[in-house]
């Protein structure tokens, strides 16, 4: 049975009393069962170490020293999803306790206890019974530190734990989608045959100065090696995605939605032509055109580590038009316009309402010179 804050918490209870703890365990288990029973016929839970077991000299398993752990716990207030709206008006630390045996109290004034006080956890894993210890898997998924589980952190509970849940099948599941997504990014960059959009150099060559990779707009710089490179910071950025908290960060998913190729990729590739040769360059806290120490942009200091991005954002926006047509006046020069092919001097033109209709890479070069170089 469990307890909570010195009194038996009954589920059924139909009382006004706790019946906001009532709403989170009835929505917890219903998770729990549809989550953890196999195809409908097994019922168990099953609890592991975090820690791998340590193996000897003779590489033998060594024997698991026994995890004894309070059956009492006190974590924050968890609110189920119909009762979300509360969360500003409710809050603070409960005391949750789970008894095996009937709670005891020494006098009907005191508080009931755990009896055990308690909870072996013999070995490397341990099977609990949804139908028999539901009570006990409550108590140890969402309310004890001992265990680490996701969706009970995302609820308040600490990040910490010396056990997980195990489950197969959702580990089965995550390694499949990780190796499709590494297969998914491995093709998409390598482009083995045509019908890939970065099969074409120029395409990969922009791509990659959109994602901020130096030199990718260097002629002299291997197609091949800036594959290599551009596989390597998208992975780094999935890794780094995985550490925030906040949402923010690039990786995978954010690549392959880049090379669908719009505007923002030339446009990114165009800043990173600038940065590649020295127009701007980034200095402490902002971008400066290197020939008149005008300022670009400013960067504050929670976008340091992606002043790229920022900078990305800050001339894409409407809002920063005059910037963004400073900016083309100080980048696009004769030497520019030699590095871009038809479609990029297409979507250069339309930035300046020049018609574009039957005419050749050659006649739209020399009109956007006459605006920019003349």
């Amino acid at each position: 049975m469990l307890l909570l804050n010195g009194e038996l918490f009954i589920p059924t209870s139909s009382s006004s009393e706790h019946e906001l703890q009532r709403n989170h365990y009835e929505e917890s288990i219903a998770f729990i069962r549809k989550e953890y029973s196999q195809d409908g016929r097994v019922h168990m839970v099953t609890l592991v170490r975090r820690k791998e077991p340590k193996r000897n000299a003779t590489g033998a398993l060594e024997e698991t020293p026994p995890l004894i752990f309070p059956a009492k716990a006190y974590p924050e207030i968890q609110l189920s999803r119909k009762d979300k709206n509360k969360k500003n008006t409710i809050g603070g630390i409960e005391s949750w306790a789970y008894s095996k045996h009937r709670a005891i109290r020494k006098t009907a004034k005191d508080d009931y206890g755990p009896d055990p006080k308690s909870i072996p956890f013999m070995s490397h894993s341990e099977s609990y019974d949804m139908n028999t210890q539901m009570d006990l898997i409550y108590f140890l998924l969402y309310k004890s530190p001992k265990v680490y589980f996701l969706p009970a952190i995302g609820q308040g509970k600490v990040k910490k734990g010396d056990l997980m849940v195990y489950d197969p099948a959702r580990i089965a599941k995550e390694k499949v989608t990780k190796e499709r997504e590494a297969l998914k990014l491995k093709n998409a960059i390598m482009a083995p045959d045509v019908s890939f959009p970065l099969h074409n150099d120029d395409n990969l060559r922009k791509v990659a100065a959109a994602w901020g990779l130096d030199g990718a707009m260097d002629k002299y710089q291997s197609a091949d090696d800036l594959r290599i490179r551009l596989e390597h910071k998208v992975n780094e950025g999935e890794k780094d995605k995985k550490k925030r908290t906040d949402g923010s960060g690039k990786g995978i998913a954010e690549f392959l939605e880049m090379i669908d190729f719009d505007d923002s990729v030339r446009q990114r590739a165009m800043m990173m032509y600038a940065l590649d040769n020295d127009v701007i360059k980034f200095d402490k806290n902002k971008y400066i055109y290197i020939e008149n120490g005008g300022t670009v942009v400013e960067v504050p200091d929670k976008h340091r580590y992606t002043s790229f991005d920022f900078l990305a954002e800050h001339l894409k926006n409407e809002l920063h038009a005059k910037d963004w047509e400073l900016f083309k006046g100080e980048v696009i020069s004769e030497s520019y316009l030699d590095s871009l092919k038809y479609d990029d001097l297409k979507w250069l033109a339309k930035q300046d309402d020049i018609a574009i209709s039957s005419k050749t890479g050659e006649a739209l070069r020399e009109e956007i010179s006459k605006i920019y170089c003349a």
